[in-house]
């Protein structure tokens, strides 16, 4: 585990020995990765690696150079080399602010408890109680890790960042011969926040439910997307309607709309760098204090993330949302969504009929600029006919546009589950949508 202390040590090194504008981040990662397939452990790996990067800032150019090697003169070479690069670096259009005065931001939860309680062994002793449960014509894949990570940030003028994480993370496919199957993805910090029998059970019963599909035709629906579907459309959301570099080149569903009704009043949608159920990640990755951002606030498009580039185009200040130096635009990666009154028992007991959608699969954008979505649904896509759900469907190609969606809203259960994210996790609630449009099936009838 890299402490703060060696983290720091490893900065003022570096930042000592130079004297261009430098800004260091790194990068610690340790993982225990269980991986299973065909109802059996397959690969237990360890992986223990350290990434130094070196940004070093003259005359409008950024020289970067990145090592794993953690010794005084690897690091001071490495040093070397990103000053020696920076002479043939094309001269760039912008001369980059250097952050002062800026408090030390430090958030410390590693969790001992975690790593005992899901190391290796145990990791193999739950995935082998739930396999367990299986009837012969199913098996499971998926995988199972324990991760620790942190991230430090420093720069020439003494301003520190450090942060550690861990958590425990597990995905699963159960698969009957015939095709059906059902998924669960989840992570926690918490080691009571996972009940793994339980979270198999899950995907087990989805893929038994899923037992010998019809096919239907793809036309419009009323929909109930559970969380793992909400979660993957709201990350696109995030991405091309509240990333400033979209916004500044037209390419926004949203450009030129802030402050304007987007979506139905029953939508608020925050980046929430404090909320307990978001990755934490209290800075960027130029250093900068990570904002908490209000985007849609009953349907208004409030707020949008910006960059140290992008926001210097508007003559603003950064949210805090970079990703780096290339100034690709604000990421929002803290989103979460909040809920209403109902439930997804009472969203199917109000569907006439609709389907219920369990995820997507390979979701991509088709024109950022009407925010147009597609992918295919994915273990687990159901009928529901007056209030219940009666057969499984084979699955479908949605294509719908993010405002079409989120304007048709119709219900939001009061309970939200945590989704996987570009970095971490989002929060999000199921949501029932009128009119949901699927453009392609994937059974073909002779």
């Amino acid at each position: 585990m890299l402490t703060k202390k060696r983290a720091y040590e490893i900065i003022d090194l570096i930042t000592s020995h130079t004297n261009y504008y430098v800004a260091v981040d790194i990068t610690m990662k340790q993982e225990g990765l269980t991986r299973f397939a065909n109802s059996e452990i397959h690969q237990n790996v360890y992986n223990d690696d350290c990434d130094v990067k070196i940004n070093l800032f003259g005359d409008k150019k950024i020289s970067i150079v990145s090592t794993n090697v953690l010794d005084d003169a690897a690091l001071l070479e490495a040093l070397k080399d990103a000053e020696n690069k920076l002479e043939f670096l094309p001269v760039g259009q912008l001369e980059l602010p250097e952050l002062k005065d800026s408090p030390e931001i430090v958030s410390e939860s590693y969790n001992d408890s975690l790593n005992t309680d899901f190391d290796t062994l145990k990791r193999a002793e739950l995935l082998k109680q739930s396999i367990d449960l299986l009837e012969d014509d199913f098996i499971a894949a998926g995988a199972f890790s324990l991760k620790n990570i942190v991230l430090a940030w420093g720069n020439s003028h003494g301003v520190k960042r450090y942060v550690s994480n861990s958590s425990v993370d597990l995905n699963a496919m159960v698969m009957h011969e015939s095709g059906a199957s059902g998924y669960i993805e989840t992570s926690v910090s918490d080691a009571k926040d996972l009940d793994v029998i339980t979270e198999f059970t899950k995907a087990y019963n989805k893929s038994k439910q899923g037992l010998n599909p019809i096919s239907i035709e793809p036309e419009k629906y009323d929909v109930i997307l559970e969380p793992l579907a909400v979660g993957d459309i709201l990350m696109f959301t995030g991405y091309i309607g509240a990333n400033s570099k979209f916004h500044q080149i037209g390419m926004s569903c949203f450009t030129g709309k802030v402050g304007e009704q987007v979506m139905g009043a029953n939508i608020n949608i925050s980046d929430d760098i404090m909320h307990p159920k978001t990755n934490n990640l209290p800075f960027d990755f130029e250093g900068h204090p990570r904002q908490s951002l209000k985007i849609i606030e009953k349907g208004i498009l409030r707020n949008i993330a910006y960059d140290t580039i992008t926001a210097m185009a508007e003559s603003k200040e950064t949210t805090g949302h970079s990703v780096g130096y290339a100034g690709e635009g604000g990421i929002p990666l803290n989103l979460v969504m909040e809920g209403g009154n109902s439930s997804l028992e009472k969203m199917i007991q109000s569907t006439k009929k609709g389907l219920l959608v369990s995820r997507f699969h390979y979701m991509n954008i088709v024109d950022p600029t009407q925010g147009v979505l597609t992918a295919l649904t994915r273990d687990g896509l159901f009928l529901i006919e007056d209030g219940k759900v009666t057969k499984p469907v084979y699955n479908l190609r949605f294509t719908d546009s993010i405002s079409h969606v989120f304007n048709n809203v119709v219900e939001l259960s009061k309970e939200r589950e945590k989704t996987p994210g570009f970095f971490g996790n989002l929060y999000v609630p199921a949501i029932k949508v009128k009119d949901f449009s699927f453009t392609g099936k994937t059974q073909i009838e002779s």
